[in-house]
């Protein structure tokens, strides 16, 4: 996840992504594992948002609202959804309304390259294989996503990685212990 900060304002006006929202889009989050994905999401953004924990957050493009029960309990005022910006064909002009419409922060997801998603050509197919129901996405350096957001006034990125491993692998072991465990090791050799 992404955190810049700025002060800017403006309205938005983007086609929402509906297969991202769709009731078969948000099977791949359900189950042990899907909690486990949805709750290390939702402690990364709460931690985000600490800032401004009166903040309002609009939610821009497709999603299930997987994120608004941790907010909500938290004492927010907050609308968010995620998994977009990868599936979008001008996501620069993505992260250039986003940051219009934001008066501090903007919080995204992507898939980053410095992950396994490096192997996303070679192994596509297979992810497709298992899942069924993904999709292609597009993955991120740090670099191009920094100078994106800096072009539109918006400094000091905050990056808090969820996941080395792809959601498909997680879906595959099933063990919310074993994954936590991975994930851990991954994170300490950063």
């Amino acid at each position: 996840m992404l955190d810049l900060k700025t002060k800017v304002t403006g309205i938005v006006s983007q086609k929402a992504d509906i297969e991202t929202s769709s009731d078969d889009y948000a099977k791949r989050f359900s189950g042990k594992v899907g909690e486990y994905f949805l709750s290390v999401q939702g402690k990364i953004t709460l931690d985000l948002l600490k800032p401004w924990h009166k903040a309002k957050v609009l939610d821009v493009g497709g999603g299930h609202a997987q994120l608004a029960v941790p907010l909500v309990n938290n004492g927010f005022d907050i609308v968010i959804s995620f998994r977009l910006l990868t599936h979008e064909d001008n996501w620069k002009l993505q992260i250039s309304e986003l940051c219009r419409v934001a008066k501090h922060s903007v919080i995204i997801d992507y898939p980053d390259i410095r992950s396994f998603n490096i192997f996303y050509d070679i192994l596509f197919n297979i992810k497709k294989k298992f899942e069924g129901n993904t999709r292609t996405y597009r993955n991120f350096s740090r670099k191009e996503v920094i100078e994106e957001f800096d072009k539109n006034n918006f400094i000091k990125p905050v990056f808090k990685p969820e996941f080395f491993l792809p959601m498909v692998i997680h879906k595959a072991i099933k063990n919310v212990t074993i994954l936590k465990a991975i994930e851990k090791l991954f994170s300490i050799l950063g």
